[in-house]
């Protein structure tokens, strides 16, 4: 019974653990939906700003545009690269998250499998037990039984009250064959009778 319940009780425990575990991986889908939209408005911003450096270097030689807003533009990519690498790391860092906690998920179920396992192969063996010891326990009676039996036949008793008149079998230890006569007897009280002549 108390091997039951505490199946029950982890069988609860990993439903919650599990429960919890796949709330975690929602909200990392979300994180990382969230992460690839960033990295995508980065690459966006990184392609736009390459076409304005590159619009900005036709425009110098043509001498509408400046030296400085070229350098203003190329810092401008640089910028975005690094933004770049930063968005490709968290996300790299959340799809690892996912991963991870699908690993926790399988490690919950696996862990479960070994404690229920356990506890069946505890179970069995209890029962086991208890068969064997209500085996022996039934062995101990039919022992009981037959030393009682066999502790009726040390003495010879008589169906009533009497007293012994003759001994036909002495001695200690005799072995007595079925419906051999051993003694007679004379009961001790029998009703008189007169004989008048």
């Amino acid at each position: 019974q108390a091997l039951n319940d505490f199946q029950r009780a982890i069988e609860s425990e990993v439903l919650l653990k599990q429960q919890t575990i796949k709330n975690k991986i929602y909200q990392i889908i979300l994180k990382i939906d969230a992460d690839s939209i960033d990295l995508n408005r980065v690459k966006l911003d990184l392609q736009i700003a390459k076409i304005q450096f590159d619009r900005t270097v036709s425009l110098n030689e043509k001498g509408i545009k400046s030296v400085a807003e070229i350098e203003e533009k190329k810092f401008k990519i640089q910028e975005l690269v690094a933004k770049l690498n930063s968005a490709e790391n968290k996300l790299n860092i959340s799809r690892n998250e996912k991963v991870n906690l699908q690993v926790d998920e399988r490690a919950i179920l696996n862990d479960f499998i070994q404690k229920t396992s356990k506890i069946d192969s505890d179970i069995a063996a209890a029962r086991a037990s208890i068969m064997d010891t209500e085996s022996y326990l039934d062995k101990l009676r039919s022992e009981a039984s037959n030393y009682e039996i066999r502790n009726r036949f040390y003495y010879i008793t008589a169906p009533q009250d009497c007293f012994i008149t003759r001994i036909l079998k002495p001695g200690l230890g005799e072995i007595v064959k079925e419906n051999e006569s051993v003694l007679t007897i004379l009961p001790a009280s029998f009703p008189l009778a007169v004989a008048l002549y």
